[in-house]
């Protein structure tokens, strides 16, 4: 029997697991960011002498490269390791997005952007800041287009964290079909680059509008913040923004900070999902039944899913462990640890569907009953001589508790008329879909394990010699119907869908894959035991659910 020191090591194991991960995808990022800046070079520069291009890979670059992208991509994939956070209303949401997490991931970004920006810019010309002026070599001038290109860096980090962190459905992207991680990387890699490409175009724009607004005042502020003259030339004149090769160079370094960024993303996203096969029984690792408990990380969840349905559906040897019996004693326990988990996975994921499409009655706001004093009085001496066994300590509380007591009563009351006028109920009133979009985040965990079990109750008709699984199918049977049932309701509810355009994409979509999964699951069961669905003595209902399945009229 383990104990939860042992449970406890174990689920660090899983971390750790993580943590290493997350290294190795470190290195091959600052690899290829390696690759890019030693082509950017040698294209803008000549290639028959490195000492002209070199100076991009000056002593401070690398370091300051490789403090930037694993920090901004240590702290975005920390919200894979973490539990996603329910705001329940539009006012909680609002000021999730002043959190301290928040304002450390947008310097992170900033300083990313900033960094590539210094780290492209200063290949081809002088990569100074500030310059010697003409007409007075004895001050400094501002270099105007390098401080162009390098606060459009800045701007292009806080952009990004605006679209791809603070306001993006941060999910898992699990391969559809399992392959090595060099292979998704050649074939999702031109499909980044492209679409990095083509998203340049809004940042750019707007970055040239603003500029052209408020540049001045921009370069004003930095010239007096380091003490360096005006150029003699700015460029925030409508003409001078306009100009073909300022624009153009921009936009290289916008695609190239943008590429960065998203190959940043895919390569964490790569290796975080890559599947890990967990072991059935083990002392020192961590086991499949652990990781599929509810005090593992949620990339472990997700993995020790994705690792159950694999099992299921092509491991014959992992199979054949789940259905043996122990020795001695003859008990399946493999199989009880694991249904335990994907058992509760399931009803809890049921649930909180049930809740969240469940709608919430409007309660009539509480009032104040004002009644006269001498009533109260009468009705106090009424109880006392009705009881006069009665403590006096009960009778006789102390006046600051009481006065705190009435306080706090009188301002809950006061809450809830106030929580009733329409425009405060539009900011504290309870989003139900808003929970709804919490479970979806790990919709792919409950398809993964839906599939699994229908596909080991369909192998155990073969390879179950002792029976093992007969006993639970009438309960994998209900779970899925079940499952099924609560999709169908959350899918016909087409007023819950009425919110952000990325919402509407995201909720869409899970909603119907995991619907169109369950039915497949189920007809898996339908297909292998529609022999004996009559025999197993299911609830009527379910019964009658399950023979639609079997004359395939389920809809």
């Amino acid at each position: 029997m383990e104990t939860m020191d042992d449970l406890g090591a174990k689920v660090e194991l899983g971390r750790e697991l993580c943590l290493g991960r997350l290294l190795t995808a470190s290195c091959w990022t600052l690899a290829l960011q390696l690759c890019l800046l030693i082509g950017w070079s040698a294209v803008l520069q000549s290639l028959s002498s490195p000492s002209s291009w070199s100076s991009a890979l000056a002593w401070w670059h690398p370091p300051l490269l490789i403090l930037a992208l694993v920090s901004q991509a240590l702290f975005s994939c920390n919200d894979y390791l973490i539990e996603p956070q329910l705001n329940t209303n539009r006012l909680k949401i609002f000021l999730s997005k002043f959190s301290f997490r928040n304002l450390i991931v947008l310097t992170l970004y900033t300083t990313l952007g900033t960094s590539l920006a210094l780290v492209y810019t200063s290949s081809g010309g002088s990569s100074a800041i500030w310059l010697p002026c003409e007409g007075d070599p004895s001050k400094w001038c501002l270099q105007e287009e390098r401080f162009f290109l390098i606060l459009g860096g800045l701007f292009l980090g806080t952009y990004f964290f605006l679209h791809d962190y603070l306001l993006a459905i941060r999910s898992f992207k699990f391969p559809i079909l399992q392959q090595c991680k060099f292979t998704q990387l050649k074939s999702r890699l031109s499909s980044v680059v492209t679409a990095s490409v083509r998203s340049t175009s809004a940042p750019v724009s707007v970055y040239v509008t603003a500029y052209y607004v408020w540049g001045k005042s921009a370069r004003n502020v930095f010239c007096w913040l380091f003490s360096v003259s005006p150029p003699d030339n700015p460029i925030d004149s409508f003409f001078s923004l306009l100009r073909p090769s300022i624009l153009f160079y921009f936009w290289l370094v916008a695609c190239m900070v943008t590429i960065s960024v998203r190959l940043t993303e895919l390569l964490f996203n790569i290796w975080l999902t890559e599947r890990h096969m967990f072991p059935l029984t083990s002392d020192s690792a961590l086991t499949l039944k652990e990781a599929l408990g509810g005090n593992s990380p949620r990339i472990i969840r997700h993995l020790a899913c994705l690792d159950f349905y694999l099992m299921s559906a092509k491991d014959r040897d992992r199979r054949r462990a789940v259905f043996e019996l122990s020795q001695p004693g003859g008990h399946p326990h493999t199989w009880n640890a694991i249904k335990t988990q994907c058992f509760a996975l399931i009803n809890d994921f049921v649930l909180g569907l049930e809740k969240g499409s469940r709608p919430t009655p409007e309660e009539p706001p509480i009032r104040l009953i004002r009644r006269p004093l001498h009533i109260c009085h009468g009705e106090a001496n009424k109880e006392s001589l009705a009881d006069p066994f009665r403590r006096p300590s009960i009778q006789h509380t102390d006046p600051l508790v009481r006065i705190f007591t009435n306080l706090r009563d009188w301002s809950l009351i006061k809450w809830a008329e106030v929580s009733h006028f329409q425009f405060i109920s539009y900011f504290v009133g309870e989003l139900s879909e808003s929970k709804i979009d919490n479970l979806l985040l790990g919709g792919e965990q409950v398809m993964w394990v839906a599939h699994g079990l229908s596909h080991l109750a369909c192998h155990s008709l073969e390879e179950d010699n002792y029976g093992v699984m007969q006993n639970d199918l009438p309960s994998i049977i209900t779970s899925l119907l079940r499952l099924k049932v609560a999709l169908d309701r959350i899918v016909k509810q087409g007023g819950l869908l009425k919110k952000s355009p990325k919402h509407d994409e995201f909720s869409f979509r899970m909603r119907n894959a995991m619907r169109a999964s369950v039915k497949r699951s189920i007809y898996r069961l339908a297909i292998h035991f529609k022999m004996y669905i009559l025999d197993l003595h299911l609830p009527k209902e379910i019964e009658q659910q399950m023979l639609t399945f079997v004359a395939f009229k389920a809809v």
